[in-house]
C-alpha cells in the first residue's frame, strides 16, 4: 500500500507532487491536511475530493494501476 505524506498542510503523492483536485471548469485544488471537521473542506466533501484525485492520479501514471487504497499520514487508509 503506497504511504501518502503531508508537507505544509497539503497531502502529497508518493513522487512528491500536491494532490490536486481538477474540476470540470478547469481550476484547481489541493487537499488540506490533518482533515479538516468543518467549513469548506467538510469530512464528506473532502472524501469526494480525495476519491476523484487518486482516481485521476492513477490513471495519469502517479498511482500503480492496480493500487486501490493508500495510507494517509495520520496511518488510516483510504480506498480510491
Amino acid at each position: 500500500m503506497l504511504q501518502l505524506t503531508e508537507r505544509d498542510g497539503r497531502l502529497l503523492l508518493p513522487s512528491g507532487r500536491l494532490l490536486l483536485v481538477v474540476y470540470p471548469a478547469g481550476d484547481c485544488d489541493v487537499l488540506p491536511w490533518p482533515r479538516p471537521a468543518s467549513g469548506y473542506w467538510e469530512p464528506a466533501k473532502w472524501a469526494s475530493a480525495a476519491h476523484v484525485a487518486l482516481f485521476d492520479a492513477r490513471e495519469m501514471g502517479e498511482l500503480p494501476p492496480d493500487c486501490r487504497e493508500v495510507l494517509l499520514p495520520d496511518g488510516s487508509t483510504f480506498a480510491i
